[in-house]
């Protein structure tokens, strides 16, 4: 199992030092855990270290791009629309005199002013300092935000908008409607009142109601 040293860092019975997220069993076999862009935790095992620390790269390049299938799969057709519609986009974007390679991977799609790809990290970053200099100036302070958060927040407007699910579902790249409507879709009896007039004209003189409020709501004056 993984031992640890005077010099407080953790290694393995072969005294390699192990990263953030890495450990030993005692039947020697090393896993990672990592969490993913919605908050939910995995792990993965490997016999070999430097097996697993090749998938741990492969999970990181993942998260830092924000790919999100859901812990899922996804189909071949599904796969060959996405690559077709990502590959439109570079070759309308920009010429660049050098393409910018990262771990082997070019092609992308977002960059700054230097031509370097632009990461979640990025975002994330110009999303804080947006926060910062208005909490600064403002008594009305803004919460912490990333730029998931974001995400989620067009997935949710486009979903209140009334887009179908499923077209939602594939501009986001869930391998499953279940993430996009248990996770992305909120409502409540409100929305709920607001819409069902709109979409049921000739019940307007009905009540709408919410039996787990035991409370009735006048959908139409």
């Amino acid at each position: 199992m993984a031992t640890k040293c005077n010099d407080s860092k953790r290694r393995d019975h072969k005294g390699r030092i192990l990263k953030t997220g890495e450990s030993q069993r005692a039947d020697s076999i090393y896993q990672y855990r990592y969490t993913d862009i919605r908050g939910k935790r995995h792990c993965i095992y490997n016999s070999d270290l430097k097996a697993l620390r090749e998938e741990e790269k492969r999970i990181q390049v993942q998260l830092t791009m924000g790919i999100d299938y859901a812990g899922g799969s996804i189909t071949v057709w599904e796969l060959c629309k996405r690559y077709h519609s990502l590959k439109h986009a570079i070759e309308v974007r920009a010429k660049l005199d050098v393409e910018p390679v990262v771990d082997g991977i070019s092609g992308f799609l977002f960059l700054n002013a230097w031509n370097d790809p632009q990461f979640n990290m990025h975002i994330s970053k110009a999303v804080w300092t947006t926060i910062d200099r208005y909490n600064r100036k403002h008594e009305d302070q803004l919460p912490h935000a990333t730029a998931h958060h974001l995400r989620h927040s067009f997935c949710t407007n486009l979903i209140d908008a009334g887009m179908n699910p499923k077209n939602v579902q594939y501009l986001m790249g869930h391998a499953s409607i279940t993430v996009t409507m248990n996770v992305y879709a909120h409502s409540n009896s409100d929305k709920a009142a607001q819409v069902f007039p709109k979409r049921l004209p000739h019940q307007c003189n009905r009540f709408f109601t919410t039996p787990l409020l035991h409370h009735y709501y006048t959908i139409c004056p």
